[in-house]
């Protein structure tokens, strides 16, 4: 999925001054803990009939994991040849790898090489070429749309924003740009982004040695730089509360970058063990907080568990893999990511393999999530009366309307025509702390108000609405966040209670 490339390049810091450091002599050595293999886990390879890479730019390239569990995968064909992309369940290993059509790689007579994924909704999944375009996949992989065939040269970085917008990093032209409004930025050589807990972009520059970051609805104004030092960035990937964190190349190095409020852009340097030199291309933060990378020089995956480092409890892991003797000088361990159970699963291109590596139970079949289900409380034909107030509730994540919410937004159009104004609430689940998840929580929560608003104006309601995003407060549950995942909608002709 990344490359490995040096550039002598000086150092470039735009708008954004170079932090302090986390207090620390030098970078931390987290301590080996044991063989994942001697842990008790699973491993597993899957074959996926690509051929196996000859260059940087062939094989299996990028991995990624859907919305509803499933973990896809893309990949470049050999001298012009389509290329690939697939997926594997993980609740159904024995099902094995089942491969979209090659004839939905091909639009208007062009052969389409997918270079990265993007997740998108209802378990669908974004191909972005490496030169041109994106290919939209259903979550079944049977049909396909073409949104965007911008022309492009070099997309070797792409992620979704908080709006949904896609964004690529050009770098045949030095520039990000979104795909679905044009905005550009420029002067960049963009290895790897992701969307950070700030709700912010994030990227990563490889040829100038910094770490990237924009708002995405002001990227033009409020882009700004910062130097990572002697860390050539290969990957970047978000833990969704609070930190970010880097993998670098020639320094074996893994950096943690804050995105607190008052504490932005500090970071912490930890040493990663490894006889290597020749990077970590890959990168993925669980939701239990375990950092995983694949080690180019080891030809090792490793596991690195922050909360464990300085408490005297024993946190990197690792397996190795076997690296055949002509690969000697070509990256073969690339992108890796982790699924709804916090099991890892990485790309090995020398063998054209997907590999799993389970250190948790695999839970069952995932429930689609778009359609939630409803708290006990509720019932299948939501019935409404004047005067009353409503809750609808969303997805994790989420700001969609499902078929549940639609159908008491429906109930409730008919019911608030005499309100003078209608407030409505946005809430998010209550179970992460930090400053960053908080402010993420308060925009996903306005998210999710407004797309209520929407839909009555559908509906023909007229009256004056209020859009109030509370965020992460108010918990309705405290142990079934679904709950808490909600809107609450309160016609004004009556006496708001308190929230």
């Amino acid at each position: 999925m990344k490359s490995i490339r040096i550039a002598v390049i000086a150092v470039l810091t735009l708008g954004l001054a170079a932090p302090a450091q986390a207090a620390t002599s030098g970078p931390i050595n987290p301590r080996t803990a044991c063989l994942l293999s001697s842990c008790g886990a699973d491993i597993v390879s899957f074959t996926t009939g690509t051929p196996v890479a000859q260059s940087i730019f062939e094989g299996l390239q990028n991995i990624e994991t859907a919305s509803d569990g499933k973990v896809w995968f893309s990949g470049i064909g050999q001298n012009n040849a389509a290329g690939v992309v697939g997926y594997i369940k993980p609740w159904d290993k024995a099902a094995g790898v089942h491969l979209c059509d090659s004839s939905l790689l091909t639009h208007e007579s062009d052969t389409f090489q997918p270079y990265t994924l993007v997740p998108a909704d209802s378990g669908s999944m974004d191909a972005v070429g490496l030169q041109s375009g994106v290919v939209h996949f259903n979550s079944t992989c049977t049909s396909a749309t073409y949104p965007s065939v911008r022309p492009t040269n070099g997309n070797r970085a792409s992620a979704r924003d908080v709006n949904g917008d896609i964004w690529v990093g050009y770098d045949g032209a030095s520039k990000i740009v979104n795909l679905n409004t044009d905005v550009e930025i420029s002067n960049t050589w963009t290895a790897d982004m992701t969307s950070g807990p700030d709700g912010n972009m994030w990227a990563i520059d490889d040829a100038h040695n910094m770490v990237m970051t924009w708002d995405p609805n002001n990227a033009t104004v409020s882009y700004q730089a910062l130097s990572l030092s002697f860390c050539t960035p290969q990957a970047i990937a978000s833990d969704h509360e609070r930190f970010l964190w880097v993998s670098c190349s020639i320094a074996d190095t893994l950096v943690r970058i804050d995105t607190a409020s008052g504490h932005v852009g500090e970071r912490a340097y930890y040493g990663v063990p490894t006889g290597g030199g020749l990077g970590l291309p890959g990168i993925t933060v669980g939701d239990d907080g375990v950092v995983w990378l694949t080690d180019q020089g080891d030809h090792a995956v490793k596991a690195f568990n922050e909360i464990a480092t300085g408490t005297g409890g024993e946190n990197l892991n690792f397996v190795n893999m076997s690296k055949p003797e002509w690969a000697t000088d070509i990256p073969m361990l690339r992108g890796i990511t982790h699924d709804l159970d916090n099991n890892a699963w990485f790309i090995n291109a020398a063998d054209a393999t997907i590999n799993f590596i389970g250190i948790n139970a695999v839970g069952p079949k995932p429930t689609d999530p778009t359609e939630p289900s409803e708290p006990v409380e509720k019932t299948t034909k939501p019935t409404c009366s004047s005067h009353s107030q409503w809750t609808v509730y969303f997805a994790n994540r989420s700001a969609k309307l499902s078929k549940a919410a639609k159908s008491t937004l429906d109930c409730v159009a008919t019911q608030v025509g005499k309100a003078k104004a209608i407030k409505i609430y946005g809430y998010t689940m209550t179970n992460k702390k930090s400053a960053a998840s908080k402010l993420a929580n308060k925009k996903l929560a306005k998210k999710r108000a407004q797309a209520v608003r929407k839909y009555l104006r559908t509906k023909g309601v007229k009256a004056k609405v209020i859009v109030i995003a509370k965020g992460a407060v108010n918990p309705v549950s405290k142990s079934d966040q679904s709950k808490n995942r909600r809107v609450v909608i309160v016609p004004k002709y009556m006496r708001l209670p308190s929230f």
